[in-house]
């Protein structure tokens, strides 16, 4: 399988606008927090360049959304990277944290869905 057009040219020297992780794959983690919990009241990010080949797009990144109003206890912290050790069926999907317990996901072919 061909790697789209943000992922090819991150050992580049040159970056061009809209590559790297977190405007390639966040854009979509991103908008699904968003369709989840609404608009937030503040927004912290990060990104990183993880891999020693001298790229310079970020192949890593965190972001912090907090919210106010009746939402004030919420944090919702997005945080992807393509740089891990462990074999893909063993790689965090999605992790959710609870008053009452945490949802994980491991695996695309773990049946569990958000309900």
């Amino acid at each position: 399988m061909d790697n789209p057009d943000w992922v090819r040219g991150w050992t580049s020297p040159e970056i061009v606008p809209g590559q790297g992780m977190l405007y390639g794959l966040g854009t979509h983690s991103l908008d699904q927090t968003l369709l989840l919990f609404g608009k937030p009241k503040s927004v912290t990010g990060f990104t990183r360049v993880l891999r020693k080949e001298g790229g310079r797009a970020d192949d890593s990144f965190t972001v912090v959304l907090q919210y106010g109003g009746e939402r004030s206890e919420l944090i919702c912290t997005i945080k992807t990277t393509i740089v891990s050790t462990l074999p893909m069926d063993k790689q965090l999907k999605f992790m959710v944290r609870g008053r009452e317990g945490t949802f994980l996901k491991v695996s695309s072919l773990d049946p569990r869905r958000f309900v």
